[in-house]
């Protein structure tokens, strides 16, 4: 057993010295710090630097947009559902004695603020008048066959009402008749 335990006693002795002595062996001197690893070497492109190119500066610059027309404000009612400030505005803009580009179209919409039923400043007779001025003023306007057809609808509307005012009046005066006769039957007749 003695044999056994120096052999073991022997190795392990060693093992708790180097144990021992390990903390100071981790302890060695600085070295010289290592060289940094130089870059990969690529291969020297030579590229140009790319030639500016002027861009064109505009004549003008706006700095605000313009403001609103007449015509674009009394659009802006008329698109609201604003017909009383659509109108006046739309008749500012044909008082308005500079060229305008949309009269056509102000007369159009102004004749329709007076025939919407719902509008407050309703009047079919103005209305009609404004159409029959388009269709003479501008002929060649893309608001003419709509007016035109505005004005056959209103032409058979008015006669419609007048049939209809007729109608009543005969269907009175059928009422009356029978009447009469009712009366002049009751006296004919025997008492009983």
């Amino acid at each position: 057993m003695w044999i056994f335990n120096r052999a073991i006693r022997t190795p392990l002795s060693a093992g708790m010295l180097a144990m021992a002595l390990l903390p100071w062996s981790c302890n060695q001197k600085p070295r010289a710090p290592l060289p940094p690893i130089p870059p990969p070497q690529l291969p020297k492109v030579t590229t140009r630097a790319p030639v500016p190119i002027p861009a064109p500066i505009p004549s003008t610059i706006p700095t605000t947009p313009a403001p609103p027309t007449l015509f674009d404000v009394a659009e802006i009612y008329f698109e609201a559902g604003d017909y009383a400030r659509a109108a006046e505005a739309y008749e500012y803009y044909l008082r308005d004695h500079s060229p305008r580009d949309n009269e056509d179209r102000a007369l159009f919409r102004l004749a329709l603020t007076r025939y919407l039923p719902g509008s407050p400043v309703r009047d079919p007779a103005q209305a009609s008048n404004l159409l029959q001025q388009i269709i003479k003023q501008f002929p060649d306007s893309s608001l003419r066959p709509q007016a035109e057809l505005l004005l056959n609808l209103q032409t058979e509307i008015d006669r419609l009402r007048t049939d209809v005012g007729r109608r009543d009046d005969r269907i009175r005066d059928l009422s009356r008749e029978l009447e009469r006769l009712k009366q002049i039957d009751l006296r004919r007749r025997p008492a009983l």
